[in-house]
């Protein structure tokens, strides 16, 4: 019963989790293309160099803490799988970089994204 619930909630974290990570790289994304909306707004209207510069400083302000958090929660991940580690739980999901359970045996419905990644 413990280990059930121990696992319901192993998925809940990583479900959570990964949604976070999607979320920073999407803000991320829309952040790139505000900035591209801005220059090339400012380009088209013929308008001074310095049109909208206080935005723009303060979008390289903002996309520093989006990096900054992405990089966090990064290391969150890496901590998170410690704490599976510790507690002896299996390794259940494989990310970008084919996380492996302990003694290196990737099951047969996982080779595939083992191939792919070191084909990269």
């Amino acid at each position: 019963m413990l280990k059930q619930r121990r696992d319901e909630v192993s998925r809940t974290v990583t479900t959570a989790l990964v949604d976070v990570e999607s979320n920073l790289d999407n803000a991320l994304l829309s952040h790139a293309r505000l900035q591209i909306a801005v220059i090339e707004g400012r380009r088209s209207a013929n308008l001074p160099l310095d049109a909208g510069q206080a935005g723009l400083d303060k979008m390289s302000e903002a996309v520093g803490h989006l990096v900054a958090a992405r990089k966090a929660i990064h290391e969150a991940h890496y901590a998170f799988r410690q704490t599976r580690t510790d507690l002896r739980m299996p390794t259940t999901s494989y990310g970008d970089f084919g996380d492996t359970p302990d003694g290196g045996i990737v099951p047969a419905e996982h080779v595939g994204l083992a191939l792919v990644h070191a084909a990269a």
